[in-house]
């Protein structure tokens, strides 16, 4: 005689699936799913779907693509667009990158979904990052004839150097008649149409950088970390919402910085235990990869700083 299915079975049954889509390292079919789930907890694949459908919407798991067009969707813990932000942010840790060599390496981490989807989704979530300034894009400079996207914002003065460079030379030729670097921008000013309150000062006169400016913000962040908590160095880990309080950043300043660390390897996260329960002001002062997972201590890797 066949079993027939009470709330009890059916809620026993829906925290099995919590429980295995949670340990499991990759995404899972629903093929998957009712593989492992015991014989006993097994529903029919009506109920199945019913129950994993219910599970998405209440934002307890997530649907992630196919293998192939031809396959069912898979699910995980993990939301797929947060996913590929936060990889996509991490790959830009150390150097900028094109287009073509965020899909590439972004591709390549996410399970074997479809190649049209991957890029889909990929595409998209570098359009968020870009209007939300986590992501800034660099076009052609140099030596670099593509378009790149970096975690740092634009670097101006690289797109000047040539302009500069010209200038230089310019003010060096018309000296000799006696005209002076003043007349050659007051000049430039007029053929550009620029106000006459805008200078364009010679790269002699550009103001030095002073050292606190010349340390970049995740070096400052490390520094931070050590002054808030001496022991730092030691592994004992930094408060993060001490730490943003300390820093003085925006939330996206701060959340790239920290990130940029943990893909240097130079620190890592450790995250609150029940984000469901921390309110918008509270998960507003805490790192977020923009999943369920709100990060609330950094710690410092051993050997990172020295003294």
């Amino acid at each position: 005689m066949a079993i027939s299915y009470s709330d009890n079975r059916l809620d026993d049954t829906r925290i099995l699936i919590k429980k295995i889509i949670s340990q499991s390292k990759i995404p899972l079919s629903m093929e998957d799913i009712h593989k492992v789930l015991p014989t006993l907890y097994q529903p029919d694949r009506q109920t199945l779907s019913l129950l994993m459908e219910n599970l998405v919407k209440d934002d307890i798991i997530y649907q992630w693509p196919s293998k192939s067009r031809n396959r069912n969707p898979r699910f995980w813990n993990q939301n797929l667009p947060a996913f590929i932000r936060e990889k996509i942010v991490l790959s830009m840790a150390e150097s900028c990158l094109t287009q073509n060599q965020l899909l590439k390496t972004i591709c390549k981490t996410l399970f074997k979904c479809s190649q049209s989807a991957s890029e889909k989704h990929i595409k998209q979530a570098i359009n968020d990052l870009l209007a939300e300034k986590r992501v800034f894009e660099h076009p052609p400079v140099g030596r670099y004839r593509k378009t790149r996207f970096c975690i740092q914002p634009i670097d101006i003065d690289k797109y000047l150097d040539r302009l500069l460079g010209e200038m230089d030379r310019v003010c060096h030729i018309l000296k000799k008649v006696g005209v002076t670097p003043d007349q050659i921008i007051e000049a430039f000013h007029k053929k550009m149409e620029i106000p006459k309150n805008v200078s364009v000062p010679a790269r002699s006169v550009r103001p030095p950088v002073s050292e606190s400016s010349a340390l970049n913000a995740s070096d400052q962040l490390l520094q931070k970390m050590v002054e808030i908590e001496p022991e730092a160095l030691s592994q004992v880990p930094v408060w993060i919402p001490d730490l943003r309080k300390a820093m003085r950043m925006t939330k996206p300043e701060f959340d790239q910085a920290v990130l940029a660390l943990v893909g240097e390897g130079k620190i890592f996260l450790d995250k609150h235990a029940h984000p469901a329960q921390l309110s918008p002001s509270e998960r507003e002062q805490m790192v977020s990869d923009h999943m369920d997972d709100c990060y609330v201590v950094a710690v410092i890797r051993k050997g990172v700083l020295n003294g």
